[in-house]
């Protein structure tokens, strides 16, 4: 029995949009400062769980790539944690030829995930014509979204984070124009 290694314990989105009030003033200060709008979406996501894998087929099953470790040191994870540092390898050891790891499924914690998304929009009123104008910045603080650390005993990067998961892109902005009628 083990937990779900794409279930997250902890999920929150928030999401906030302002309108932005207009300027007091003459016709051209209310039209240049009306109809402005910002939204930001806040995503936390905990982490996701894993399992240590020895890479071999130490129980003579003939499956290499998912025979679990056996876990000998209580804290598996490094002292003071990074991303090239996150499990310890010396809490792991490969089980005898022939025989399991007692490691249980998925028992291991990653690193865990956060985002900020904002835009910043005026739109543009003709009639019953709208016309939309749109910037919006993805990633805004530009936070590194670390993937699950390599969980392959033996792989020379194991308990390393090498790579980003998808979605997980360095800060991106995008100008857009939407008409609606």
């Amino acid at each position: 029995r083990g937990r779900c290694p794409n279930s997250p314990d902890h999920n929150v989105n928030v999401s906030v949009v302002y309108q932005i009030p207009g300027a007091e003033g003459n016709s051209a200060v209310k039209a240049l400062s009306s109809d402005w709008q910002v939204s930001a979406i806040l995503a936390v996501r905990s982490a996701s769980y894993f399992a240590v894998t020895t890479g071999a087929d130490t129980a003579l099953t003939g499956q290499q790539n998912n025979q679990r470790a056996i876990q000998i040191l209580d804290d598996p994870y490094v002292a003071d944690r990074t991303l090239t540092e996150w499990l310890n390898p010396n809490a792991f050891v490969r089980p005898d030829s022939g025989t399991y790891g007692t490691m249980p499924l998925d028992a291991i914690l990653g690193p865990g995930r956060w985002n900020v998304d904002m835009s910043l929009s005026r739109s543009f009123r003709f009639g019953l014509r709208q016309f939309q104008f749109r910037w919006e910045v993805f990633n805004v603080f530009n936070t590194m979204t670390p993937h699950t650390p390599v969980s392959t005993m033996n792989r020379s990067h194991f308990g390393k984070v090498t790579s980003l998961p998808a979605g997980g892109a360095p800060r991106v902005m995008q100008l857009g124009f939407k008409f609606n009628f």
